[in-house]
């Protein structure tokens, strides 16, 4: 056991959509300081029309919804991630197979 001079915390999502180019993206956020996760309430769709991508003072900052920001106020009844540092890359995934696992992020 060792501890870390790093945060070592990673998070990886995939956003798919129903059509080609691109079929589907992965976010993989490192050094992730927050992960504030809410769900979508029953019987309601978890569409991504819009999202918010940020950085400040070094902290990247995203959330699925266009009206987040770390400063409004109620930030936290939204879902959204802080990093020190993200990356993406498009996947070609559609098709009935699933697909879990790191891929080539590490």
């Amino acid at each position: 056991m060792r501890v870390p001079l790093e945060l070592d915390t990673k998070l990886r999502l995939l956003i798919q959509r129903q059509a080609a180019d691109p079929s589907a993206i992965e976010l993989f956020f490192e050094e992730v300081t927050r992960w504030n996760l809410v769900p979508a309430s029953e019987n309601y769709e978890s569409i991504i029309y819009d999202a918010t991508l940020l950085v400040r003072g070094g902290t990247i900052f995203w959330s699925p919804d266009v009206r987040w920001s770390p400063d409004v106020p109620g930030r936290d009844e939204f879902t959204w991630i802080s990093a020190r540092r993200a990356r993406w890359w498009e996947v070609a995934w559609l098709g009935p197979d699933s697909h879990y696992g790191p891929g080539d992020a590490e």
